[in-house]
């Protein structure tokens, strides 16, 4: 598995997309869509068999709201999926929400972005549009 995360509107998926036109997997990044389980509207099935997840934090929203169990849900990803690209937001910087389950969902988040991070092979952080590695098959990236 492969993780990437960074700010909203930060480049993530215009990164993934480019990565896997270099793997052959696609030939050129507008063609990502089909290959793409986007969190807040896909279908559940969905998570288990595309390669690339975009906004797991939202289908982590969604999990929640429908009382399943999100770190059930990410095993069973990494299980089933174990070759995915995982692009999400990060979600903790900010004022902290009045709202009970948003700081729950904001907890949530923190924690299994630390879970993806550690299960990765590689891991990157976009900011501006550009990608930096911190791990890279399996090795942390002292930059």
């Amino acid at each position: 598995m492969k993780f990437v995360f960074g700010g909203s509107f930060q480049g993530k998926l215009d990164f993934v997309a480019e990565q896997l036109v270099q793997e052959g997997k696609i030939p050129q990044k507008a063609q990502i869509s089909a290959l793409t389980a986007e969190g807040e509207i896909c279908a559940w099935e969905d998570f288990f068999a595309k390669p690339v997840i975009h906004h797991l934090e939202q289908a982590i929203w969604r999990g929640m709201a429908e009382e399943q169990d999100p770190y059930a849900f990410v095993e069973e990803l990494l299980h089933q999926n174990p070759d995915v690209w995982i692009i999400m937001d990060e979600v903790g910087s900010g004022i902290v929400p009045l709202d009970a389950d948003i700081r729950r969902w904001r907890e949530t988040v923190g924690r299994i972005s630390c879970l993806l991070s550690q299960e990765a092979t590689d891991v990157y952080r976009v900011l501006c549009g550009i990608p930096r590695c911190l791990k890279k098959e399996g090795v942390y990236v002292s930059n």
